[in-house]
């Protein structure tokens, strides 16, 4: 078995070559996101409970990090530059964030009341009002 997020040359040249009979996880999420700090590839890293985050390829150097969609605890939404939303492979939509490249925005409440915040909070400090047809 190999790291999906380190994974060695001998590990590729397996996969790649029919001849060996190898496959990569059934279940996981196939990906090709990129980090909005440094232009890497963020990796998915699995938790305990079956949710992912994901991570910089890049950890020692950069360090961000992102949680995965909130309805499906699994996959990345990507935002639509035209549209202004990011879609995650689950269906759901959310707002994408105006500071940030790789964010969204997520209902939050604060001693003013309900606001969207950047789900990366506190590094991006991205908002917006909740419109009313959400609440």
């Amino acid at each position: 078995m190999g790291s999906a997020s380190k994974q060695s040359a001998f590990v590729s040249e397996l996969l790649d070559d029919p001849e060996y009979g190898t496959t990569g996880a059934d279940d996981q999420v196939e990906f090709n996101h990129t980090c909005g700090e440094c232009g890497g590839h963020l990796i998915p890293v699995p938790t305990k409970d079956g949710r992912t985050w994901y991570r910089c390829e890049h950890a020692t150097h950069c360090g961000h990090s992102l949680n995965a969609c909130s309805s499906c605890g699994i996959g990345l939404p990507v935002r639509n530059k035209r549209t202004g939303l990011s879609k995650c492979s689950c269906g759901a939509e959310y707002q994408s964030c105006p500071s940030c490249q790789d964010g969204w925005l997520v209902e939050r409440r604060g001693r003013y009341g309900p606001f969207l915040g950047c789900v990366s909070y506190p590094r991006c400090r991205g908002k917006a009002k909740v419109s009313k047809s959400q609440r």
